[in-house]
């Protein structure tokens, strides 16, 4: 059995440093180590594999848990007092149960050109790592709404040596007889070529029951919807006061969840689909009206959302530059969108860092 741990940033190195922070925010709780770990199986069951993230921090003087990736003295009794908790790097660790001996004697005698040793890196990457920490940065980015947390990059050996993919997510391997060391397969390159890595309610951000839910989602091969990504970008837009920008994606958003909502409802049945054909032929504010009150959206949230369409196109089609009067138009359509997207009620939650301490009660 060989235990590979692994640690990396998930920050979107692109946005403002205002709104850069480290990872996910939680509120009233955050993950405690491996403690309160994901477990996922693959492979036939061959191979375990672990994400968490750590309780970074310390409680300063006015009782407020503060962020600092250096100390670890949170108090878990302060965490249900605290309204959002910050958390950093991604931890996590690969337990594979069937490892050949050539590939052992390669680890030990750090053989790192061995094709042993190759194969079984390419093995790590592509076939366990790549897949799951890429369905789980895009939930918590788009499903979640952190939009400040960057989409992990799979391995491409046409943009970074195999030695240097691992190297930037710290990759260790260990044994049980206590042998240990970094995991390097092939041939690492000098310079390492990096790849980019509050006003809302607390509900926006990450709670206990929903942290848990994620093995669920990603052991049922949950993907967020396109819906999902374009909302998430709107309200990251949102939020940088950018409304034009906002406005157009929470529209294009809007749309895609509705399709997604009646394809859903109608259990993709082609004949139903047939059917529906002239129903798209109507104007959106005609579509929205009846998809979105049928599904039980609260009607000042379809108004809204009517009339932050009739913004979008007075500025697409008339040239006049939305401005802060739209945020509730805005606002109204992610809600929309949300309750549309039933099978997973999509987050908003603001990457604001000007207040680290989350407004205890």
């Amino acid at each position: 059995m060989v235990t590979i741990n692994f640690g990396l940033w998930i920050k979107d190195h692109d946005i403002d440093d205002h709104y850069k922070l480290e990872g996910p925010v939680f509120r009233r709780w955050s993950p405690d180590g491996e403690n309160d770990a994901l477990k996922f199986s693959v492979l036939d069951d061959s191979v375990d594999i672990f994400l968490w993230f750590e309780r970074h921090g310390y409680i300063d003087d006015s009782g407020f848990i503060r962020y600092e990736h250096k100390k670890f003295e949170i108090d878990p009794e302060v965490l249900p007092k605290q309204k959002k908790i910050y958390t950093g790097a991604l931890y996590g660790k690969v337990i594979l149960h069937s490892v050949s001996p050539a590939q052992i004697t390669a680890l030990k005698e750090d053989d790192t050109t061995n094709e042993e040793y190759i194969g079984l890196g390419k093995l790590v990457l592509k076939k366990i790592l790549d897949p799951i920490l890429s369905r789980f940065t895009r939930l918590l980015k788009h499903t979640y709404g952190q939009y400040w947390i960057e989409v992990y990059q799979k391995f491409d050996s046409r943009k970074l040596p195999l030695a240097n993919h691992c190297h930037n997510l710290n990759m260790k391997w260990s044994l049980q007889t206590g042998e240990s060391g970094k995991f390097l397969p092939g041939t690492k390159e000098i310079e390492s070529i990096i790849i980019n890595a509050s006003s809302c309610e607390e509900h926006e951000y990450i709670s206990q029951e929903e942290w848990f839910n994620i093995q669920n989602l990603l052991s049922g091969n949950f993907e967020p919807s396109l819906s999902s990504v374009f909302a998430s970008r709107s309200n990251r837009l949102l939020e940088e006061e950018r409304y034009s920008h906002s406005l157009i994606e929470a529209v294009t958003a809007i749309e895609l969840s509705l399709e997604e909502f009646v394809r859903r409802t109608i259990n993709f049945d082609q004949r139903l689909e047939e059917n529906m054909r002239s129903f798209w032929k109507n104007p959106l504010p005609t579509r929205i009206t009846l998809v979105a009150s049928l599904a039980g959206v609260n009607t000042d949230d379809v108004g809204l959302s009517i009339s932050g369409v009739t913004e979008r196109n007075k500025f697409v089609h008339d040239g006049l530059e939305p401005d802060q009067k739209v945020k509730k138009f805005i606002e109204g359509l992610l809600r929309t969108i949300s309750h549309l997207n039933n099978n997973q009620n999509l987050k908003y939650p603001d990457a604001d860092n000007s207040n680290s301490l989350g407004f205890p009660i």
